[in-house]
């Protein structure tokens, strides 16, 4: 068996080498024919390079073309993204300013105009416009462009008002609850949070007793203003609830005297020379009220003045 084995592979070679020679005799015998398949094999040489080099550039052209698309779709995607965040931004903005806007309109026709209050033949302060009061939970509004709102003054602090600006009092209107204040180069008017003004003038009764000079020496809220901030300055604070601004442009705010803090409107009504505004809501509602109640029962400032001519006509 091992036998036949050598013998087939002795027979293979010996063909191959057979065919080998055959085709070397053929090369020798026509070489044309030799230089032909050179050429032919050369030539698809250079053609598989030249098919090669294309594919290469294609295919680059087309790595190109696709960086170049994605890149322009993100782009355009961006500035997509960017106008849509514009536009809605803008859109919000402007939903945010106009329910600024009507929360502010709507604030201030809740405050109404400053009436002073008025003082009847039987000798009653009378405020007018009383409603009662609500409590309306409101973030705090923007600082008013004239003036900057200071510290808390309930802040339990050695100066609750440190760092904040006060600004000179140059006059008193004649609503007598309202204060011009010097706010840089300009004049402000400050009308006082849940300050009615009391004036003995609206007593007919008793004006038509006295002449015009002693008329204007009646005790009153403008009276009592004029002693505690002639010559002074005042800090602004504003309330959660009110406007700060009223229908009539005036600043709407709680006064406190600088630089020892005095609250200007608190003490007015605490004193009897003004009546709590119960025309409007506003924080300190509460304590003036009974601030009032408190004056009336005692006889104090223009109240005890009242109580003393209710009991001369008796």
């Amino acid at each position: 068996m091992m036998a036949n084995l050598k013998r087939g592979i002795t027979v293979a070679g010996v063909v191959g080498l057979v065919l080998a020679a055959v085709a070397v005799a053929q090369q020798q015998a026509n070489p044309q024919a030799a230089r032909r398949l050179r050429r032919e094999r050369r030539s698809n040489v250079r053609d598989a390079k030249q098919t090669r080099r294309t594919n290469v550039g294609t295919a680059k052209q087309t790595r190109r073309t696709n960086v170049g698309t994605a890149k322009q779709t993100r782009r355009t995607n961006v500035g997509t993204a960017k106008q849509t965040r514009r536009d809605t931004r803008g859109d919000n903005v402007s939903a945010a300013r106009q329910t600024r806007a009507d929360n502010v309109a709507a604030r201030q026709a809740a405050l109404g105009d400053l009436v002073p209050a008025t003082v009847t033949e039987t000798c009653e302060v009378v405020v007018p416009n009383p409603v009662p009061a609500v409590t309306i939970n409101v973030p705090a509004a923007e600082a008013a462009p004239a003036a900057t709102t200071p510290a808390n003054p309930d802040a339990h602090t050695d100066d609750p008002f440190e760092g904040s600006p006060s600004y000179r009092v140059v006059g008193i209107a004649d609503d007598g609850a309202s204060l011009v204040l010097q706010v840089g180069e300009k004049k402000v008017t400050a009308r006082m949070i849940g300050v009615t003004p009391i004036s003995l003038a609206s007593q007919k009764d008793l004006v038509k007793r006295l002449d015009a000079e002693r008329v204007k020496r009646l005790p009153s809220t403008k009276t009592l203003l004029a002693i505690l901030l002639k010559g002074e300055s005042v800090y602004v604070v504003y309330d959660r609830q009110v406007a700060e601004r009223d229908k009539a442009g005036r600043l709407v705010a709680y006064l406190y005297r600088a630089p020892d803090g005095l609250p200007v409107n608190e003490e007015l009504i605490r004193c009897g020379f003004a009546a709590a505004d119960t025309s409007y809501s506003f924080d300190e509602r509460a304590a003036y009220e009974a601030h009032q109640k408190k004056a009336q029962s005692i006889g104090k400032g223009i109240y005890g003045l009242l109580k003393r001519l209710a009991a001369r006509r008796k």
